[in-house]
């Protein structure tokens, strides 16, 4: 068993940056590498002359739909934990520990803002004088320590809005669709970081919110971690001391954010927290632990992890996901997910416009979870059937349904 003693002082994350998590081109071709190994040879080979061609869009869209399409595909050996090391990558790479995990980089691990402060900021490079304590505050950066076995997920539909509680409660739809998501915001204080007393273990009673919400007609409810690095910061000193929520048939794990400008120290330190949080809150009942990534390894290592502790689902977070060329690398990541662990559940949060609902609708298994729609109807606006927004009626419960039924309809085409 782990134990995490978080020093009081650290909040891993403090100060984060806004921005969006995303990698390179490089990247999305070791995925669909990844994923034309497991394709019959001629697709394989399509793939990879495609790519020769720089024609990534189009070796994308071939990769995903062989995949999808095979109804039978040989069962796949593990992904190896092996990393490639960068040829190119700084000299300072090669004395670092943790090379062998990380791989490697041209800039070593030099970061473009750094002030030289060399402890105030919440990026953690091996500058940092209180590099050692921070290392000490997650119990190591490998992933070969985490042996918590994931229970099964519910039975969920493959729509989830993401709602706020008292809205829920207000516009009367509580029992009109199968499952409903909050966010952490809902359950955590903002302050504290920790769980509010009425979402614990010993307050989920009765007049608890999700006793209410139960009682009005809630079937399934769904926690998600989609929050930014600020609250995420604030969150994890609680959490590392096992003070979780309760009251939810199921909790989307939180994930610390990958930045391609970050060091790849920090990268390293992102994927254990979110792996650890996982594993932690995976004690307390039915977890999907959410993946972010830099390289095709930084997915490997999770992903054997995830076949060691029998992990049914996984989930992605799209909603800070501009531009074409990252959302090709998120596609091509979910085939490669699914090329490793055929039978794992996709979880995917923040998607919404037509384009990418038509994209997700080639996977099978895959649960959508939308905060749009409930924020349409906030201004009484809904999604029409082609997914535009539109005005809508007076009443919010009545927008909010409205436009689950047309992105359902979509995301079953």
């Amino acid at each position: 068993m782990i134990e995490v003693g978080p020093s009081p002082e650290l909040e891993l994350g403090t100060r984060r940056r806004g921005g969006s998590s995303s990698s390179s081109s490089w990247t999305t071709r070791e995925l669909l590498l990844g994923i034309a190994g497991g394709l019959p040879a001629a697709l394989a080979e399509l793939v990879e002359q495609l790519l020769a061609e720089d024609e990534e869009a189009v070796a994308v869209s071939v990769a995903v739909a062989a995949l999808t399409r095979l109804r039978s595909r040989a069962p796949r050996r593990p992904p190896e934990s092996k990393v490639a090391l960068d040829s190119q990558r700084a000299a300072a790479c090669d004395n670092c520990p943790e090379l062998l995990r990380c791989g490697g980089d041209v800039e070593g691990c030099s970061w473009r803002w750094c002030r030289r402060g060399c402890a105030s900021c919440g990026v953690r490079c091996p500058a940092r004088s209180d590099l050692a304590a921070w290392q000490q505050d997650v119990a190591g950066l490998g992933l070969e320590d985490l042996a918590t076995t994931f229970l099964p997920v519910p039975q969920l539909p493959p729509l989830v809005p993401v709602v706020e509680s008292n809205e829920l409660l207000h516009w009367g739809v509580s029992g009109e669709w199968p499952a409903w998501a909050l966010s952490l915001a809902d359950a955590y204080s903002k302050r504290t970081g920790s769980p509010w007393s009425t979402w614990t273990a010993a307050g989920c009673g009765r007049g608890s919110p999700a006793e209410r919400l139960r009682e009005a007609g809630v079937r399934r409810l769904v926690l998600t971690g989609v929050m930014n690095d600020q609250r995420l910061a604030a969150l994890w000193p609680a959490l590392a001391r096992r003070r979780l929520v309760a009251g939810f048939d199921l909790v989307l794990a939180p994930a610390w954010s990958v930045y391609d400008a970050d060091p790849r120290l920090e990268h390293l330190f992102a994927i254990r927290q979110s792996a650890l949080a996982a594993d932690l809150m995976a004690r307390g009942g039915p977890v999907v632990p959410t993946l972010n990534w830099y390289r095709k390894h930084d997915l490997d290592r999770q992903l054997i992890w995830l076949q060691r502790t029998r992990a049914a689902a996984v989930a992605v977070d799209c909603s800070t996901l501009p531009g074409a060329q990252r959302w090709r690398e998120l596609r091509s990541a979910l085939a490669y997910i699914r090329t490793v662990l055929p039978e794992v559940e996709l979880h995917v949060y923040g998607v919404s416009s037509a384009e990418r609902v038509d994209d997700l609708a080639l996977f099978d298994r895959v649960v959508l979870y939308s905060a749009r729609p409930a924020a349409l109807a906030r201004t009484r606006q809904i999604l029409d059937e082609d997914l535009h927004p539109r005005p809508g009626p007076e009443d919010p419960g009545l927008c909010l349904l409205t436009s689950l039924g047309h992105l359902l309809a979509r995301l079953g085409r």
